[in-house]
């Protein structure tokens, strides 16, 4: 305000009189990018919003509902169907938090929200491979028997878990115990060298008990 630090430049300055702003990279082409895959999958397709924000364990509820209405009423899309998102959401830490990140979170909620559901998919993840500090995960892939096989193989409680923002350690945990492997379902992959905000993925495909 004083004019010591130039001020922004706006478009009627001369200096950007002849330039252009081109967008190479952002969510909704990296949206646009997966449903087009998801469609060569054999899906049928849905792009719910690239604007997907909110405390994330309360947004999994959202993609849990629509995983609901897919496998009981087969919509908003017929079978098999791919609805994907993207955005960036938040996490409230309490006093002493775990480990984790939104997308982690995220996914965390949505197991337990689709728990018990067959033949349905959850993932949430991170363009740039990282989802939070202090860990190495970039989301996390869930399905409906995972909250199960957690508590009854593991006894691991994703509630707790969750409540006290450690979904990193409740997916390593139980990659190891289940899988005795990593970046199976916790998506460990590194650095992508682009950040465009998240991506959320919901698949839903023919029950296996009909």
């Amino acid at each position: 305000a004083a004019g010591k630090v130039p001020d922004t430049l706006k478009k009627e300055d001369s200096a950007v009189e002849n330039s252009r702003t081109v967008v190479v990279a952002g969510n909704a082409i990296a949206v646009e990018a997966a449903l087009e895959k998801a469609r060569s999958m054999g899906y049928n397709t849905l792009l719910l919003s690239t604007f997907m924000e909110g405390e994330a364990k309360e947004v999994a509820k959202t993609w849990s509902a629509l995983a609901k209405e897919e496998r009981k009423f087969g919509r908003p899309v017929a079978l098999p169907a791919c609805i994907i998102g993207g955005g960036e959401t938040t996490v409230s830490l309490n006093e002493n938090p775990g480990v984790g990140g939104r997308n982690q979170a995220l996914a965390l909620s949505a197991a337990l929200q689709i728990r018990g559901l067959d033949s349905v998919a959850i993932l949430a993840g991170a363009t740039d491979g990282g989802d939070g500090p202090f860990n190495d995960a970039a989301g996390a892939v869930v399905v409906g028997s995972d909250a199960d096989v957690a508590e009854k193989k593991l006894g691991l409680d994703a509630q707790q878990f969750l409540d006290r923002c450690d979904a990193y350690n409740f997916f390593k945990k139980f990659e190891d115990g289940v899988f005795g492997n990593s970046n199976v379902i916790h998506l460990r992959d590194g650095p992508t060298g682009t950040n465009v905000a998240d991506v959320t993925i919901l698949l839903v495909e023919q029950s296996q008990s009909e």
